[in-house]
């Protein structure tokens, strides 16, 4: 019986879809007959260090190691690989996007073998070679190395009916790196994925053009009605891409959702939203979504291929305010084709749409990411092809830390994208001014929508003081930081969760 660990390496980027990616494959390899241990390193309370992770690969007894390759750390996977390859004798094998985008490059960087793409039926045919039933030649969607030279193996068959895919093994992980109270363990455990891919072309995102598959409103009420039996959760994130890629399919799961008892939010597009489905999700529980509007200027948003204009996105919002959803409003800057007078409109569409909105999410400063056309538009123009390996140029900020600090949660970051060493694109010096500016305005909105919502009083004169001491909080944060980016991380990290255990955090919140 083959006995794998998946590794997620500490990362500054914390994505909400590896885990459960990391419990679907689990749960797959587990139901062939498999033992899976999963360790990831980006929980809130995980503190792992390369030689404790190489320790429990050991004392597992481990006969292949797995770890996910992001691109924006791919500095950290490739250290942590050459460790475990000096002192583990076990098959290394590299997943995720980054991994399938380069398998070459990865293997070049010590691992045996790349899984690429959907990763459902390669996980069992690897088994099968760890447990000497198959050749590593008959493994469909792998590439690896023979004789010096990159064999990439054709891709299985990609699975149409989601729901032949069994429910995510939630219970792989260890939960104290996510939870310590009753309150995180039902936060952390509301995640749920009901589809696959996105129709769409954004030339900022790496989703683009993905085949769009779904899961049957039954198999997601029946993932739903297991993890609140096992954990208590009625308040629910459905974090696929676009939740009305398909209208009658979301109405059908809608219907569903209606007698379960739960809430629930989603991520949507403005484009392909109307009243009725509006209206449809909030009778099945659906109370806050959040849409990507990136800018307020209708050509910017015509070159990023948004399908999106301004009179649109003032026109949806209201609507959705009126319907009486929440909404989060996304906002990203620093595109080469934005100008002064263009990052100015996305300023006033902030504002104008402020009233309607429950909060404006930092999506941050662009970076451009590999496999979306806008990095293949302008690599050759600014240099930054294939920037994550020129750590000396690029997102030097970044690269610094490999946590988050509370600061950069709550005040929009700019991943010192914006200063001269470590930035994508030549900002002009007025560009650049107004990216701050539009910071700026991003950072206040949330601050006072934050210090509302923490507010556990009907006193206007209380929420000013939690505003108060929220700026207090930041700033200790970004002072402590600039001093010692460890020395953040041990007062100010535990002072913030222990906040976020607190009954009183967010307790009238519903989404």
């Amino acid at each position: 019986m083959a006995k794998l660990v998946l590794i997620q390496p500490r990362s500054a980027f914390v994505s909400e879809a590896i885990p459960l990616a990391l419990g679907y494959l689990t749960a797959i390899a587990k139901k062939y007959g498999a033992e899976v241990k999963i360790i990831d390193a980006t929980g809130p309370y995980a503190s792992y260090t390369d030689e404790e992770i190489i320790k429990i690969c050991k004392d597992f007894k481990a006969d292949a190691v797995g770890v996910v390759i992001m691109t924006s750390h791919v500095y950290i996977a490739y250290d942590l690989i050459d460790k475990l390859k000096k002192n583990l004798n076990v098959l290394i094998f590299g997943g995720g996007y980054h991994a399938s985008k380069f398998p070459e490059e990865v293997l070049d960087r010590g691992v045996d073998l790349v899984m690429r793409g959907e990763t459902d039926i390669t996980i069992t045919e690897l088994i099968d070679y760890l447990d000497g039933k198959k050749k590593i030649e008959d493994i469909k969607g792998i590439s690896y190395k023979k004789d010096g030279k990159v064999i990439n193996a054709l891709p299985p068959a990609a699975i149409k009916n989601l729901d032949e895919i069994p429910y995510p093994d939630r219970e792989a992980f260890n939960l104290n790196d996510f939870a310590r109270s009753d309150k995180e363990i039902k936060n952390v455990m509301s995640t749920i994925i009901t589809s696959r891919g996105c129709p769409f072309e954004c030339s900022f995102c790496a989703s683009q053009k993905s085949g769009y598959r779904y899961r049957s409103a039954a198999n997601v009420v029946g993932e739903i009605r297991g993890v609140n039996k096992k954990y208590g959760v009625t308040n629910f994130y459905i974090i696929d891409d676009t939740i009305n890629v398909h209208r009658a399919r979301l109405i059908e799961l809608c219907d569903a959702l209606k007698s379960e008892d739960i809430i629930w939010r989603c991520n949507a597009r403005f484009d392909l939203m109307d009243e009725e489905l509006l209206r449809k999700m909030k009778e099945a529980g659906c109370r806050h979504i959040s849409f990507g509007v990136e800018s307020g200027d209708d050509k910017v948003l015509e070159k990023m291929k948004k399908r999106l204009t301004v009179a649109k996105i003032r026109e949806k919002a209201k609507l959705v305010h009126e319907v009486g959803i929440g909404q989060t409003v996304n906002f990203m800057f620093g595109f080469p084709f934005e100008n002064p007078e263009s990052i100015e409109n996305t300023i006033k569409l902030i504002k104008d749409i402020e009233p309607y909105v429950t909060d404006v999410q930092r999506a941050g400063l662009l970076i451009p990411f590999p496999g979306t056309t806008l990095y293949e538009e302008f690599k050759d123009k600014y240099d930054y092809d294939q920037w994550w390996l020129r750590p000396q140029d690029f997102m030097t900020n970044v690269r610094e830390s490999e946590y988050r600090p509370l600061y950069k949660k709550f005040l929009f970051d700019d991943l010192g994208l914006l200063e001269e060493k470590g930035r994508f694109f030549n900002y002009s010096q007025d560009v650049a001014k107004k990216i701050k500016k539009g910071m700026k305005t991003i950072d206040y909105i949330v601050m006072k929508r934050k210090a509302r919502a923490l507010n556990f009083t009907n006193y206007k004169m209380v929420e000013k003081m939690i505003y108060l001491g929220m700026i207090g909080i930041v700033s200790a944060s970004k002072f402590l930081y600039t001093i010692n980016p460890k020395l953040e991380r041990r007062i100010i990290h535990p002072a913030y969760y222990a906040m976020r255990r607190s009954r009183y955090y967010l307790k009238d919140r519903q989404y």
